[in-house]
């Protein structure tokens, strides 16, 4: 279980610095939707609009993967039964889903790069013998 937290603990400190990196490029994402869109779109939708949209799904992206790092280091019962092993891989299709939606996007590359950290440590989470996997498996 010691490993299992641990690499739990490396998917919240993953998505923690998504989150910093999305801070960090606010200005950038708005330079981008800038450059790649004509605003106000054909919806109405401003500039300072779809930036401030943009930025929520980021942040709410991140913020989800945050949450579920601690929650899988901190619960044991979570982090080392059947429900729990398949929740987690589900969550990390769902983060790799999102990931690469994003990284088909007018991000900053700092971004899409970022967000498919906390995807990495999940598929490591999801490797370890004492993730639940066994109990999954079997």
């Amino acid at each position: 279980m010691v490993r299992s937290r641990k690499i739990a603990l490396i998917g919240a400190a993953t998505s923690a610095i998504a989150v910093i990196v999305t801070v960090l490029s606010a200005g950038l994402v708005r330079a981008d939707l800038a450059a790649a869109y004509s605003y106000p779109n054909a919806q109405g939708v401003g500039l300072e609009d779809a930036a401030s949209m943009t930025m929520t799904y980021l942040f709410v992206i991140a913020g989800v993967a945050l949450l579920v790092g601690v929650l899988f280091a901190s619960v044991r019962s979570v982090a080392t039964t059947r429900t729990g092993w398949w929740v987690g891989a589900t969550l990390v299709v769902l983060g790799l889903a999102a990931a690469t939606y994003n990284s088909t996007q007018v991000f900053p590359l700092a971004i899409k790069l970022a967000f498919f950290l906390p995807v990495a440590a999940g598929v490591l989470w999801l490797a370890q013998p004492e993730s639940g996997k066994a109990a999954a498996l079997g």
